[in-house]
């Protein structure tokens, strides 16, 4: 209420000011429409008296009222006399305050004049609503972002001006609780622009109460912050693709191995209801990298892909986990007949010839399957097991398919033992090294020992390389038995040379993989010991290795080093003779399955002879292994081999045996040899 207005305006005006005992006063006015209007300035009130009222007084009697109303004052502030004699100066005093308000009031106002003025002319969005969220005013920033004019916006709400398919619901959801409880809220929402465009904005949104009206209102202030998001987008597409890359095959598009790892663990293990697991093996794919390419190896990979996708249910998980592996994850409900009418079909169907460029594909598949739901594995044991599974089904013919059953439930245990004691036999020196003698064809002397790896068991005595090399080629540990053997073979050499008894030269069998690994450079500085020299025996089968020119390459780097090297098992394999003159060894080892037909065999005889032939033609010496009875010798002589190892001389025999061999002399096999010969050549005679 305007007090100076009233001063002024009325005819006739009753001024009064009251105190209250704590100095808080209490005052009313009443005007024309007899509304009671509470009057405060600073710490004094008034009452007021407006025209309308005047009649009131005059027909009473002003006197008398006056007199009423001053007796009720001397009544009231009796208590505090003291105060009275400034009584004159009491209605002055309000009158000063009453200005000052004015003043201030007038300086508020202009203070929310400039406030008005910075809100329009604000960066950021200023949008002022009703309780219905019906927009009362806007700013220009506003209609700046939002391509709406301020007629366009007065009238409408936010979502029916704004909001649009992409808006969370999540979001205008939360707004809308925030309303209904008139509280502030932040969050951040997408809008769309009046042409349709998206944008993103951090919007905060409070109630505010009219000091004018006291009616509700709110005030909503957004900023945009679409370039931010999108950038918050893009790190997080590229974070998902990363991560996607980071679990998927990317040449099939299969999950990986870390994928499938990353399921097994967080869903399988830690579920009671038990599952299936297939592992998946292709055959003969390494023929079709070999023969046409590793672009059509891929192009296989990719078809058996597609091929596990259609065959699989919804719910099933199918993952690339190797080079020519993948593995197949039942749904909760896939049991082990499920399991083996989809490997049944996939056999099938990847058995079917796939065309590469007009040239045709051929494969096959072998099935591992592990169970859950009979008890005898857990769903944290599937994998292995199925491997074990697929293991057995690739070792008893491929293309087929294997259960994981008690059998091989048993196998699998006995294998882990195995394993166990291989590493510890290796740990503990067990591994050591058999001799077999190489005898001269014509004079019967000692000119060689082959080592041959045996297991000196704790417990089950001499072991052969039957019984634990496939297992420990599977641990891949079979450099440290290399490692082993080879210390063992050269101290036995060592021992022998400073004894006087004379081993002119130790062989070892070496793979391809024994051949690149580093454990050949164990034998580089020892070359030879004393008066022996030091042979190494590859496989035949090694010319036709895929890299059979680094392969050559090797070889000659360790002739360079002093080795022998010898060609072991020629004649059982695909090896040509371009081959083994690339190879260009010092020695042509003939296997023992052409060997042993020539006693009955004229053709036998006829092969042996044209490979001793290109052996010579070659400056290779020729040994012939498995000669088992003194006419295998005769006619292997006969034929021209130069060199004999097989049980009709000697048995492998361990080192003591070998000492007693060398330092004691045998009996000789000549005789035997010359009358099998002398028979033979009777009965040519007689025919």
């Amino acid at each position: 209420m305007d007090l100076s207005a009233v001063l002024s305006g009325a005819d006739s005006v009753l001024v009064t000011m009251l105190l209250t005992p704590f100095q808080k006063a209490q005052w009313s006015a009443w005007n024309d429409g007899g509304e009671i209007i509470d009057v405060r300035v600073a710490d004094r009130s008034f009452f007021v008296a407006s025209p309308t009222v005047r009649n009131v007084f005059e027909s009473i009697g002003f006197e008398l009222v006056f007199t009423a109303i001053s007796v009720a004052m001397v009544a009231l502030l009796l208590p505090f006399a003291l105060m009275a004699v400034s009584g004159m100066r009491a209605i002055v005093r309000p009158h000063k305050d009453l200005l000052q308000s004015q003043d201030l009031l007038a300086e508020k106002q202009g203070e929310l004049e400039e406030l008005a003025q910075i809100a329009e002319m604000a960066s950021e969005s200023v949008t002022v609503t009703d309780e219905n969220q019906r927009i009362l005013w806007v700013n220009r920033a506003f209609t700046t972002m939002t391509g709406f004019s301020t007629e366009e916006a007065v009238g409408r709400t936010p979502r029916q001006l704004l909001q649009g398919p992409e808006t969370s619901a999540e979001a205008r959801n939360e707004i809308r609780q925030a309303v209904k409880a008139r509280r502030p809220v932040q969050t951040e929402i997408v809008n769309y622009h009046k042409d349709g465009s998206r944008y993103w904005i951090k919007l905060s949104i409070a109630p505010l109460i009219s000091l004018r009206t006291g009616e509700l209102r709110f005030t909503a202030i957004a900023t945009d912050v679409t370039e931010s998001k999108e950038a918050q987008h893009a790190i997080s597409d590229a974070k998902r693709e990363t991560e996607h890359q980071a679990r998927h095959d990317p040449l099939t598009a299969l999950p990986n191995r870390r994928y499938l790892d990353e399921v097994l663990e967080s869903e399988v293990c830690n579920s009671a209801a038990p599952r299936t697991l297939i592992r998946v093996d292709l055959d003969h794919f390494k023929n079709v990298n070999d023969t046409l390419g590793h672009a059509a190896g891929d192009f296989v990979l990719v078809e058996v892909a597609n091929c596990l996708r259609r065959s699989i249910g919804p719910s099933d998980l199918a993952a690339r986990v190797g080079g020519d592996e993948f593995v197949i994850l039942l749904a909760v409900d896939g049991d082990t007949r499920a399991a083996t009418a989809l490997t049944e079909k996939l056999r099938v169907q990847l058995g079917t010839d796939m065309v590469f460029e007009g040239r045709t594909c051929r494969i096959g598949a072998s099935f591992g399957i592990a169970t859950a739901s009979e008890g005898l594995v857990g769903n944290e044991d599937l994998l292995k097991s199925a491997d074990a599974a697929l293991y057995v089904a690739k070792d008893t013919g491929r293309n087929t398919t294997t259960l994981y059953t008690p059998d091989v439930h048993h196998a699998v245990l006995a294998k882990r033992q195995l394993s166990s004691e291989i590493e510890h036999g290796i740990a503990r020196g067990e591994f050591i090294a058999f001799f077999q003698p190489q005898i001269d064809a014509l004079t019967e002397e000692l000119v060689g020992v082959e080592a041959l790896v045996r297991w000196w068991h704790p417990t089950r005595g001499i072991l052969p390389p039957n019984e634990f090399l496939k297992v420990a080629e599977q641990l891949r540990i079979l450099s440290d038995i290399d490692r082993q053997v080879f210390a063992y073979g050269l101290d036995c050499m060592r021992i022998l040379n400073e004894d006087g008894l004379r081993v002119p030269k130790i062989s070892f069998n070496v793979g391809m993989h024994q051949l690149m690994n580093p454990v050949i450079d164990y034998l580089a500085g020892q070359v030879k010991i004393g008066n022996t020299r030091v042979s190494l025996e590859v496989l035949e089968s090694v010319l036709v290795e895929e890299d059979a020119t680094g392969f050559q390459t090797r070889i000659s780097e360790l002739r360079d080093m002093g080795f022998t090297i010898e060609v072991d098992d020629f004649g059982s394999g695909h090896a040509s003779v371009v081959g083994l003159k690339a190879l260009n060894p010092d020695i042509m080892k003939l296997d023992r399955v052409l060997v042993s037909p020539v006693t009955e065999s004229a053709s036998a005889r006829t092969l042996i002879k044209s490979m001793v032939d290109i052996g010579k033609a070659l400056g290779i010496s020729v040994t012939a292994e498995g000669i088992e009875t003194a006419e295998h010798a005769a006619i292997m002589r006969d034929l021209g081999c130069d060199t004999f190892q097989g049980y009709y001389f000697a048995r492998p025999m361990d080192f003591g045996q070998l000492r007693e061999f060398i330092k004691d002399g045998y009996d000789s096999k000549l005789d035997g040899i010359a009358s099998i010969a002398v028979r033979r050549d009777q009965a040519s005679d007689n025919k």
